[in-house]
């Protein structure tokens, strides 16, 4: 993981870090500014709960990245060692999946509205922190054998440019032509599982499991992700009503 500034012990900027950051930041100000978030919810839940995903997503990902990389841990407290780089964002998607309905019940707060501007806004975040992915040089490709050997697929580059087009397909598309609440939800979960469903074909980085030597775990969970999307789509387009 590519270091920007030390702060001292084992405590430095790295650049995921930062794209992350800075992907969060964008992703409140767009949300903040939706004409539609002021009806949902008010500025200060919206902080409470942003700070409780943020560690939730983050102890996720970690969860998830020990979990496909136990065997090349050395020791048991690397578990813990975060300064060392090794996060999952589909694992942080995960927990907040999971997590998510808690939150907002206790908030008490309208689930499907608010988790529609979520839904719009996460592409956005997850293709800046992709660009962190990067320039710290994880989630790196395979080697492009037909161009050069030694060039690799740039992956993190690939996962980018998808959930950006994700984001402008959910943004310019989904708020003007689906008109029932959960229906940009379900959409977003299909094409961000989608996404790293295809784009792993490239990825170096893949685990399988030990049943399965086709798709790496993470394709396992994007497609349980897709079917689970797909059987909420079809069941929000047949028996909901539209949006008031």
């Amino acid at each position: 993981m590519r270091q920007l500034l030390h702060i001292f012990g084992p405590f430095s900027i790295h650049s995921f870090g930062l794209f992350i950051a800075a992907g969060i930041m964008v992703f409140s100000v767009l949300f903040l500014r939706d004409p539609r978030r002021k009806k949902i919810i008010s500025n200060e839940q919206f902080f409470s709960l942003l700070s409780a995903c943020i560690l939730l997503g983050f102890a996720g990902g970690r969860l998830l990245y020990v979990f496909s990389n136990w065997h090349q841990l050395p020791s048991f407290w690397h578990l813990f060692a975060v300064w060392e780089g090794g996060f999952s964002l589909l694992g942080g998607i995960m927990a907040l999946l999971v997590a998510l309905p808690f939150l907002l019940k206790k908030e008490r707060l309208a689930p499907f509205p608010l988790l529609d501007i979520v839904s719009t806004y996460a592409p956005l975040l997850q293709s800046i922190s992709r660009i962190g992915c990067f320039f710290a040089g994880c989630c790196y490709g395979i080697a492009r054998s037909c161009v050069l050997p030694e060039a690799l697929h740039p992956t993190q580059l690939y996962s980018a440019a998808a959930l950006f087009g994700i984001f402008l397909f959910l943004f310019f598309w989904a708020q003007t032509h689906l008109k029932k609440w959960g229906q940009t939800t379900a959409l977003y979960l299909f094409l961000m599982a989608l996404e790293r469903f295809m784009v792993d074909f490239w990825r170096a980085d893949r685990e399988f499991g030990p049943l399965f030597d086709a798709f790496s775990i993470a394709q396992i969970i994007a497609l349980i992700i897709m079917i689970g999307s797909s059987i909420s789509l079809i069941f929000i387009c047949t028996r909901t009503r539209e949006m008031p």
